[in-house]
């Protein structure tokens, strides 16, 4: 009994795991039509990179007043691409800096589109990632959440069961 819930615990290491991905995050503040907020940019990186290209779009509800990155960062933004670089190597959750903007209509959640993102490593190798990919990585990641709770939920069920035989006996 014990080696079955070992194993069944074990399958999920894999899709817990799975939160390391690499991607791109934009937290706001709350909102209101008409105000101007700056919005934190993030990244998420399981190696070290040195510089950062971002092409990105905003949705339609909102208009782009400024990009400030952060001070650990160089570089500029030209357009809707960031392009970043820096000598202290980045890992982890990396803040790249605050986009300003302004909400002009209703919008619920204010997403960013990813158009193409590059990573440069430490060897000054280039990884391109599949944009494509980023929605579904974030998907997953909000679901490792539930993956947690049903591993808890599936413990105490079978350490109740293990109680209540255990008094039976």
């Amino acid at each position: 009994m014990k080696k079955i819930v070992i194993l069944i615990l074990l399958s999920f290491f894999p899709i817990v795991g799975y939160a390391d991905s690499e991607y791109i995050n934009l937290e706001c503040p709350s909102y209101s039509i008409g105000d101007t907020i700056e919005c934190d940019l993030y990244t998420n990186v399981n190696y070290a990179i040195a510089a950062i290209e971002y092409d990105y779009s905003l949705p339609e509800q909102v208009s782009f007043i400024e990009f400030n990155k952060d001070d650990v960062w160089e570089g500029e933004q030209v357009g809707n691409i960031i392009y970043l670089y820096t000598s202290d190597l980045q890992i982890g959750k990396v803040h790249l800096g605050k986009i300003k903007i302004k909400i002009n209509d209703s919008i619920n959640n204010i997403d960013i589109k990813s158009n193409n993102l590059v990573y440069t490593d430490e060897n000054f190798n280039d990884k391109k990632i599949d944009v494509n990919q980023l929605e579904k990585i974030e998907v997953k990641k909000n679901y490792n959440i539930y993956y947690v709770i049903i591993i808890i939920g599936i413990i105490l069920i079978v350490s109740i069961l293990l109680i209540i035989r255990r008094k039976k006996i």
